[in-house]
C-alpha cells in the first residue's frame, strides 16, 4: 500500500497521490498485484536492497522502462518496503 509518493514519481507515472493512496503503486501502472508481491517477497529475502527492471505504462498508455529498487525497512516499528525507480526508458 502507498504510504507516501513525491512529485517526480507523479510527473513520471502521471498520477496523483490521490489515486495511488491505499492502493499498491504499480498496480495502476499495468503491473498485476500478483507481480508485485513476488517482486516484493522475492527482494525481502535480502537484507540489501535490489533493483530489476520494469515495463509499466502511465497514466497517458504511454510504455515507460523503469530500474525498480526495493528495500526492506522500519518505520515506527513497522516493517515497510521503500521503493525507489527511476525511468530508463531513454537509455534503452
Amino acid at each position: 500500500i502507498c504510504l507516501e509518493i513525491n512529485k517526480s514519481a507523479e510527473e513520471l507515472l502521471g498520477y496523483s497521490y490521490e489515486e495511488y493512496a491505499g492502493r499498491a503503486i504499480l498496480e495502476l501502472n499495468g503491473i498485476s498485484l500478483a507481480e508485485i508481491q513476488r517482486i516484493f517477497n522475492q527482494k525481502s529475502l535480502s537484507s540489501k536492497p535490489s533493483e530489476s527492471e520494469l515495463h509499466i505504462r502511465t497514466k497517458q498508455g504511454r510504455k515507460k522502462l523503469i530500474l525498480f529498487s526495493v528495500e526492506k525497512i522500519t518505520l515506527n516499528e513497522e516493517e515497510c518496503r521503500l521503493t525507489v525507480f527511476m525511468d530508463i526508458t531513454k537509455d534503452r
